[in-house]
């Protein structure tokens, strides 16, 4: 009987070193499947290399995203993840900054506030626009240059600052104020011996004042030929 079990021993030490080399632990891939765009790998689980079974590792939400549901964790089951729960939604701006005399076109109507989303800045009339056009939904929040919105103006509301017409003058302007104003106009006339061609008045616009009349001397006219 002694004999049979030492016999017995030793063919199981025999075909331990068998067992232990075919005996392997189960482990996962990389990467769960089930991510999409949204949902990737946090940084330590991008780092590891190894996922035996049991391994527990965390997701969370790329850039421009936030949570929105589910378990931010997979486990490794007998080699496979288990379902991705995590769901992600793109993060909303919210509204851009109130700026005065300004509004924001939004290229995917009113609720074009979410990640990668684009406005643009509209000057109410008589207003130019300083800086950046254009700003955009990013990770950290609106993304975009300093915008304003400055008051177009054309100069001093003086007579030694306004435009002078050449044998003429100018008989209305708004010298009750500081500026001459986007809108405001400024009315001339010629002296005598002199006719006015164009128009009388010349206006303030965001691009500058009008152009200019001209007086043009009646005795000599441009049209008179010369001998």
């Amino acid at each position: 009987m002694v004999m049979a079990r030492r016999s017995m021993l030793q063919s199981l030490m025999t075909l331990a070193p068998f067992f232990l080399c075919t005996v392997k632990a189960v482990e996962c891939p990389t990467a769960p499947t089930g991510l999409d765009h949204s949902v990737i790998l946090s940084i330590e689980a991008a780092l590891q290399n190894d996922f035996p079974d049991g391994t527990v590792i965390k997701l969370e939400c790329d850039n421009g995203y936030v949570p929105e549901e589910g378990n931010n964790t997979v486990t490794c089951d007998s080699g496979s993840w288990t379902n991705v729960e995590l769901r992600c939604t793109r993060k909303n701006c919210g509204p851009p900054k109130v700026i005065p005399h300004l509004t924001w076109a939004y290229q995917n109507g009113e609720n074009g506030t979410y990640f990668r989303d684009r406005i643009t800045a509209i000057c109410e009339p008589g207003f130019q626009l300083v800086g950046s056009g254009h700003w955009q939904c990013l990770n950290h929040g609106w993304k975009g240059k300093s915008t304003e919105c400055k008051e177009i103006l054309c100069g001093a509301a003086r007579l030694d600052t306004l435009p002078v017409l050449e044998n003429g003058r100018i008989i209305k302007a708004p010298l009750d104020k500081e500026h001459i104003q986007f809108g405001d106009s400024i009315q001339y006339s010629c002296n005598d011996d002199y006719h006015l061609t164009g128009n009388d008045t010349i206006k303030c616009t965001e691009n500058g004042y009008t152009e200019l009349p001209k007086c043009e001397d009646l005795c000599n006219p441009p049209w008179h030929a010369v001998n």
